[in-house]
Formats: structure tokens, sequence, C-alpha cells
């Protein structure tokens, strides 16, 4: 019987860009300066259409979008079984904290070398730091959602416009980080770390 591999050690931290220390393993330069990267979420509608709409643009480098409907734990399962069936150099599942446990899902992730960017409560935090600061805690998503509708009121979940967007990216990723970590702070969104993957050079993520 082929002996199975062990799993690699946990990721070591990465600074891209200002902020806080990103959670990746380091990994050696990658073959063509062309990083591969797939973004899994959960989320069915909103996360989907926010990727797509980056990766149609082409913001920032090359990546795949795709989507798996179910807890933050089986996510991060499926992005180590995409990982190594498919060779992405990265993974990193996007997910809300909402009413999920997610320390087995973060401590899986860490050990196994998946990015994790959970939102606490939901992703709508991550959008509403495009248009303004946010810092008033929110038991359930439908509060941050709410929020969302008053800064944007012809924001309809089920079809996001990304044109409302665009211009406040850079805003978002700054307030992000000003929030803490998610799932501790509330609020709080680590999307801005897949956003700083997304757009490194190749020097940065070639030194990972």
């Amino acid at each position: 019987m082929k002996e199975k591999k062990t799993p690699k050690s946990p990721r070591q931290g990465v600074k891209l860009g200002q902020g806080r220390e990103t959670t990746l393993r380091r990994r050696k330069a990658y073959r063509n300066s062309a990083l591969t990267v797939l973004v899994l979420t959960n989320g069915i509608k909103t996360e989907k259409q926010y990727f797509d709409a980056l990766r149609r643009r082409a913001w920032g480098n090359p990546f795949h979008v795709s989507i798996k409907n179910c807890a933050p734990t089986a996510l991060v399962e499926f992005g180590m079984s995409e990982k190594s069936n498919a060779g992405y150099d990265q993974v990193w599942c996007v997910c809300d904290v909402d009413a999920f446990d997610v320390r087995e899902a973060v401590q899986l992730a860490r050990e196994c070398g998946i990015g994790i960017a959970l939102s606490q409560p939901c992703f709508e935090v991550w959008l509403i730091l495009h248009k303004k600061d946010f810092r008033k805690s929110a038991h359930h998503a439908k509060e941050v959602e709410a929020e969302l509708s008053r800064v944007l009121p012809r924001w309809d979940k089920s079809t996001l416009r990304m044109e409302d967007f665009w211009e406040g990216i850079e805003d978002a990723i700054r307030r992000a980080k000003a929030l803490g970590e998610p799932p501790k702070n509330n609020p709080s969104t680590a999307v801005w770390e897949v956003m700083e993957v997304l757009r490194a050079s190749p020097e940065e993520v070639s030194s990972l």
C-alpha cells in the first residue's frame, strides 16, 4: 500500500502590502510567473457575483471562482480536494461566520495551507466598507443587509451591480484592515486578504 503523505506544516505569516500578516505558508517560485488561484465560496449569489465581476474585468491577477453551498468546514475540505486535484497554487475559502462555529474550519485551513477569508457576520460587511466605515456590531446577517440597503438603496441581494463598488475597493481594503480579525471582532471581514493576493506582484507572490 502506498504510504499516505502527511499534511504540511501550518501556514507561516507573510506580509502582502500593509496591514497584519496573512497566514500563507512559504512556497517555491511559480512556473512562468503565473499564479493559479481559486476563490471558493459558499455564497451562491452575492459573493459569486462579486468575484465573477472582478475576474471578468481582469482586476489583479487571473483567478478562478467556484461555489459550493455548504458549511465552512466542508468548504475548506472541498478546497483541499480542489488544490490537490487541480494543482492550484492557492485556494481561498470566502464564507460568512453568521451562526456557524468556525473554529474547526479555521484550524483545518491553517493546518492544510488553505486561505480562509471570513466575514463576521456576513459578506455584506465587505460591501458596506466600499461606501463607508462600519463599526456597529451585528448579531445577524439581516442587520448588516439592512444597513447596506440604507447606504445603497438600490442594492439587490440577488443581482449585484458591481459599478456601485469599483471605486471603493481600495477604501474597503483600508477600512477592513482597521476592523481586526473575524470571528473575534464584530463586524469584521478578511476579504481584504484575498484582494491583496489577487493584486500582488509576481515578486511578492513567489516569496510566499
